[in-house]
């Protein structure tokens, strides 16, 4: 991961060659993939994509990525019922270019969405920090006389069961 990170394709080959895996992941759970093009790695990123093409590669920055992320959307947008819970295709678009956006007031599909794929695409550091802050807002989420916000917020989206 460091010889990824610090953009020595030499180091990785020769630790590829000793059993290094590509598909180790750090203790937040980051890909070697993510790791690489977090750190300006782009090159290394693909080199390894191209070395291994088996390997299967949730990051939307790649092109295989984003190919593999809107057949999951696809899958799970047709899997959807109702028409009015069907995530959005802007958020699809919004995490492949990267321009998240403000996290206050999205719609609460929206977060709902963008959680979903921000897991499938193993960013859980992003999704943490946009989807479980205590200063997140959602519009629409509330009772006739205020609006929840922050954990009480998406606390109120689970239903009754028994948690405090």
């Amino acid at each position: 991961m460091a010889a990824v990170m610090a953009g020595q394709m030499g180091a990785v080959d020769f630790l590829l060659t000793k059993g290094a895996s590509v598909q180790a992941r750090d203790d937040e759970s980051r890909t070697v993939i993510k790791l690489a093009l977090d750190n300006g790695q782009g090159a290394i990123a693909q080199a390894l994509v191209d070395r291994f093409p088996d390997l299967i590669v949730t990051d939307p920055r790649l092109p295989k990525g984003a190919t593999w992320l809107r057949e999951q959307f696809r899958l799970m947008s047709d899997n959807v019922k109702d028409p009015a819970s069907k995530p959005d295709p802007a958020v699809l678009e919004r995490l492949i270019t990267g321009e998240l956006g403000p996290t206050d007031n999205r719609t609460v599909s929206d977060v709902y969405w963008e959680h979903i794929l921000l897991r499938y695409i193993g960013d859980i550091p992003l999704d943490i920090e946009r989807n479980y802050s205590e200063d997140l807002v959602l519009s629409l989420v509330g009772t006739f006389e205020r609006i929840l916000k922050g954990h009480e917020g998406m606390l109120s989206l689970i239903p009754s069961s028994g948690f405090t």
